[in-house]
């Protein structure tokens, strides 16, 4: 331990005296370093991590599917989520829950906030219990039950500041006096949907509503005695059991209906998987990148150094103790720079969750914790090691004078410089498929960001209203609120368009309803099946700026009480209607038979991109919102997106769109008020993130490169000033002197080049999944990418080579 203090305290003596060589190299650590405490974060966070229920690695997703419409993830109806849970003997709880949204008042203000309706079984099955009061009971979820509410505890804190007495208090939710019976702990939460309020589900045993009504999600746990293999095994058996018992369209069945069971936590963390672990990669390439550049820098200065080697050998000094000293040296350094590294990735790792807080699963749980903390403290003593080991390997005690004698005058030996020419070998092969890499990655979100969604989406302000069925009861006080509303907002100066839609392009749950194509017999290559239902008022197309290519849009004209009418979308009219005039062809929605009116086309609309700006456009049918309303108990969705197109600022319109909401119902709250084109930004997050962390990382990994480059170059024109002196003195031009040093230094970074191209294209499959509009392999990126790399190369071979001209020839005469 002496030993090892002393060399400590030597080592930094060293680093105070050349505060300029440490300054850089704790600089290049903290960079590597730093970027692998960040990622490594994420990755254990979000990734390895268990999700923070009881035993989560018991917890599985189970799903419906319909092949023949191409659902694979599709939601569970309510019949069958009873029967699944009566017949199934591979599960301790099966819990169903809805997503959505519900105006709560009870606080200072009313507010707009994420709610979810679940079955009491969700609790247990999650293996959670609240921290205040009880969770939801059985007979909770009953018809007629007492209204109640479960608080997530973000909201307790925030709107009714942590209120110990909370239990047993009242909430307005929607309209409905709840009455608060519990608090869920910090960070409850499902599908990092920040939920607020817990409400029961209503589900009657008796009378649990239709089978083709798809909208729970379910959740299990596995009993002791069951195992993921086992429970897809059992599911097998019920499905044969639901085909036998329910033979009809919408029972399960093994081939038309299957159930598919998947572990929750690949649910919740797969779509980032394969992004986080690219990029752990990517930083685990510039780390070694700075080890090579450090350890470049540590050879160089290692040979500055033979005289103080030597001495300490003459006085008795073993290879080992020097060994050890370099590496002590190099473990010091790296220590400072994970230190730095540290504070550089709880900065950054705070600004990428504030700047793009959706773009992670799990963001919420996010923190540089201990595991952090000592993997940055294990990577740092290994990066030490690792970049030490160069110079420490270069220490020789018993042949100092034969490798002076090697390098001429005083010049490293052949061998050293062998190594530097790997290093920087190393440092450009790993730059090139970091580079190649973000710019496969930067033309894919390029080509995303130009994709067309279908509307105009400048100039649009959009925000979420929801009437509650306990202030409005009757469809026509719905119907009225949002034509007095909308009439208002197309009144407010500037305005040129307002509307209502049921749906905010570009990415929103998928509807898939049974629809009747009047005259087309249904069958298994054209299954009658709508993917999205659109619910506008009047003017919602010229709101949205979409184009109608055939017919006419909505009017006026087309009110509660006039014929139905309806639009659809290309798409719709390519599948259904290939070659023919639709305008005029007659549909109607499926689920309730011979009652439900046929609503006559009268127009066909340009496709608009809802299920996300990478994805094809579904089919699409627009309906009207006072027209929904045709059948007994039909009521008209209370839920709308109002979308305001102006000439000027969207967000200008806000307050005066507050206040007209206002006027009509003081007690509503808006809810994603934000501009249509920050919408479709948002939509975007996760491939910008990706992208752009990427591109960070290869352009600090090509500083670092060309960096290295440029050293070693550097280094070796100076030692070898006499030599150049000597060429010109014999008459070699400057031009001679300039090409000797730029074809040297462009040598490794050629066989780096290659090296790199060739890993880049080995490691097309891991990029493949990640790239929108363009190959893993395109062309144009393999051509453009190495030709930058070389022009950054020449540049930094270019200065060396300069200094090199500048040789004075009689000074090196002299020497001589």
């Amino acid at each position: 331990m002496d030993r090892l203090l002393t060399d400590v305290r030597f080592a930094l003596r060293q680093f105070v005296q050349r505060p300029g060589f440490t300054l850089v190299v704790v600089l290049t650590l903290a960079l590597g370093i730093g970027g692998n405490a960040a990622i490594f974060t994420v990755v254990d966070q979000v990734v390895l991590q268990p999700l923070p229920y009881g035993q989560p690695e018991r917890l599985v997703r189970i799903y419906t599917q319909f092949p023949g419409l191409g659902f694979d993830r599709f939601w569970m109806s309510a019949p069958e989520y009873l029967e699944l849970t009566e017949w199934s003997r591979s599960y301790d709880a099966v819990g169903a829950y809805g997503l959505g949204a519900a105006n709560v008042s009870g606080g200072e203000t009313p507010v707009r906030t994420v709610e979810a309706t679940v079955t009491a079984s969700l609790f247990p099955t999650l293996g959670v219990a609240p921290q205040r009061g009880r969770w939801l009971e059985d007979d909770d979820n009953r018809p007629n039950a007492d209204p109640v509410v479960v608080l997530g505890d973000g909201f307790w804190r925030r709107a009714l500041g942590g209120d110990p007495q909370v239990v047993g208090s009242t909430l307005q939710v929607d309209g409905v006096t709840r009455t608060m019976v519990g608090v869920m702990p910090p960070g409850f939460d499902l599908e990092d949907a920040g939920i607020d309020v817990w409400t029961p589900a209503t589900i009657d045993p008796v009378n649990p509503g239709g089978r083709g009504s798809h909208y729970l999600n379910v959740l299990a746990r596995l009993s002791d005695r069951a195992t993921l293999s086992s429970a897809r095994e059992e599911m097998g058996a019920l499905l044969a059991r639901w085909d036998e018992s329910f033979p009809d369209t919408h029972s399960p069945s093994p081939e038309g209906h299957p159930f598919v069971v998947f572990p929750y936590h690949d649910e919740v963390v797969g779509g980032i998987r394969g992004a986080a672990m690219m990029l752990l990669g990517a930083v685990a390439f510039v780390l070694l990148i700075a080890c090579a550049n450090v350890a470049s820098l540590l050879l160089a200065r290692a040979e500055t150094r033979k005289r103080e080697i030597a001495v300490r050998s003459a006085l008795g000094a073993e290879r080992g103790r020097l060994v050890r000293q370099f590496l002590t040296e190099s473990v010091v350094l790296a220590l400072t720079g994970g230190a730095l590294g540290i504070a550089l990735a709880w900065g950054g790792l705070k600004a990428l969750l504030a700047a793009y807080p959706d773009a992670v699963p799990r963001s919420g749980e996010i923190v540089l914790d201990a595991r952090a903390l000592a993997f940055t403290a294990l990577i740092a003593v290994a990066t030490g090691l690792l970049f030490g080991l160069a110079p420490a390997l270069r220490v020789r005690t018993g042949d100092l004078f034969r490798s002076l004698k090697e390098g001429g005058r005083g010049g490293d030996g052949v061998s050293t410089h062998a190594v530097r020419r790997g290093l920087v070998v190393a440092e450009v092969a790993l730059a090139t498929v970091l580079v190649l890499g973000a710019g496969l990655l930067l033309r894919s979100f390029w080509n995303l960001s130009q994709v067309d969604p279908g509307f105009e989406a400048g100039g649009v302000l959009s925000f979420q209203i929801s009437l509650p069925e306990a202030s409005y009861p009757e469809t026509a006080q719905v119907e009225s609120f949002y034509a007095r509303l909308t009439e208002r907002l197309a009144a407010l100066p500037g305005v040129e368009a307002a509307a209502g839609v049921s749906g905010l392009p570009p990415r929103r749950d998928i509807n898939a309803n049974d629809t009747d194509f009047e005259g087309i017999p249904d069958n298994d290559d054209l299954p009658q099946n709508v993917d999205y239902y659109q619910i506008v008022t009047a003017d919602a197309f010229r709101a949205l700026g979409v184009p109608i290519v055939q017919g006419r849009g909505f009017t006026a004209a087309d009110a509660a009480g006039s014929p139905p009418v309806a639009v659809i979308n290309q798409t719709l009219a390519d599948r259904f209607y290939p070659d023919q005039d639709p305008v005029g062809r007659r549909i109607r929605r499926g689920w309730w038979g011979d009652e439900e009116p046929w609503y006559t086309i009268v127009g066909v609309a340009a496709d608009v991109k809802q299920g996300g700006l990478e994805e094809p456009a579904g089919t699409e049918l627009f309906l009207l919102h006072d027209q929904w309303s045709t059948v007994e108990d039909a009521g008209s969705p209370r839920t709308l997106y109002l979308v305001v197109r102006s000439a000027g600022d969207p967000l200008a319109l806000a307050g005066p769109a507050a206040a007209a909401v206002r006027a009509l119902d003081p007690t509503l709250p808006l809810a994603e008020v934000r501009p249509l084109e920050q919408v479709v930004a948002d939509s975007l997050n996760r491939p910008r993130l990706l992208a752009l962390l990427l591109a960070v990382f290869a352009l600090v990994a090509l500083a670092l490169a060309t960096v290295g480059t440029y050293g070693v170059l550097a280094y070796a024109v100076e030692e070898r000033r006499h030599e150049m002196g000597i060429r010109m003195a014999l008459g070699a031009t400057a031009r001679d002197v300039l090409r000797l040093v730029v074809s040297q230094g462009m040598r490794p970074v050629v066989a780096g080049l290659v090296l790199g191209v060739v890993g880049a294209f080995a490691l097309r499959q891991v990029l493949s999944s990640l790239l929108y509009g363009v190959a893993p392999t395109d062309p144009m990126t393999f051509a453009t990418v190495p030709l930058l790399l070389v022009v950054v190369a020449l540049a930094a071979c270019l200065f060396p080579g300069r200094s090199a001209t500048k040789v004075d020839p009689a000074v090196a005469l002299r020497q001589e």
